[in-house]
This record gives C-alpha cells, structure tokens and sequence, in this order.
C-alpha cells in the first residue's frame, strides 16, 4: 500500500503541476480527497522521533508490571502454599480428632 500511495501522489502532482487551476471543483475535490487518504497512508507508517516504539515499550513495561503483579497475587492467595507457622490452628490436632494419646 504504501509503495502504491506514493506513485499515486507523483502521479497526480505531475498530471496536475499546471493545470490544477484548471480542474474543475467537482474533480479538484475528488482530487483533494484521493490525496488526503494517501497522505493520511503515508503518515500511518512513519515513526515521528520514535514516538510509536516509546508507546509500545512502555506498555509493555506496564503488561510484564502487572503479570507480574498478579503473580505475585496468585502466590500470596493460594491455599497449598503456606509457610510454617502462618495457620490459624495453633494445637496440635491436625485430624479434627481429640487430642492426646491414641487408644
């Protein structure tokens, strides 16, 4: 496309470079148009002062920010993860039986 938009954009400025005063107003806005959207082609795909790669990176940095943030998350809330001495249940029962000695 892009290849396309600039001959096209040569090809109508030198179809026009004197006559363009002559165009009717009917073909001159037609014209107008036409090269308005192989402009607007043409811009899309440059990068001004890396404008476009700054704005990638740093979303990027935000996506890789918040997986990691919502790994850690997944750690922190996963029930078969838990380090020694963090339970509730402090005695020794871990059966939900009585304690003491076993008969």
């Amino acid at each position: 496309m892009f290849k396309w938009a600039v001959n096209a954009l040569e090809f109508a400025f030198q179809r026009t470079k004197r006559d363009i005063l002559h165009l009717p107003d009917e073909q001159f806005q037609m014209l107008r148009h036409k090269v308005g959207i192989c402009v607007a082609l043409l811009m899309g795909h440059f990068d001004i002062l890396g404008a476009r790669s700054s704005l990638e990176a740093m979303r990027e940095k935000e996506r890789q920010r918040l997986q990691e943030e919502q790994q850690g998350l997944d750690l922190d809330n996963h029930p078969a993860i838990v380090e020694a001495g963090e339970t509730d249940d402090d005695d020794d029962d871990h059966c939900g039986g009585e304690s003491g000695p076993m008969k």
